[in-house]
């Protein structure tokens, strides 16, 4: 875990954290609906900083 701005947290964690802690969007780097499919999906990007935010379907 690291933090690189006041305002932002890096984790890396697994889809079953991510529902166990009720997390409903991911902001990330990595094309998370190629890798996991439905559980991810794509509301926003990649901007210029190849960032993109998700949605968590928690269902899938």
């Amino acid at each position: 875990m690291s933090n690189s701005s006041p305002d932002v947290l890096d984790m890396q964690v697994n889809t079953v954290i991510l529902k166990e802690l009720h997390v409903n969007y991911v902001i990330s780097s990595r094309d998370l609906e190629t890798k996991f499919g439905k559980e991810f999906q794509l509301l926003y990007g990649p901007d210029k900083d190849g960032n993109r935010i998700y949605q968590f379907n928690a269902e899938y």
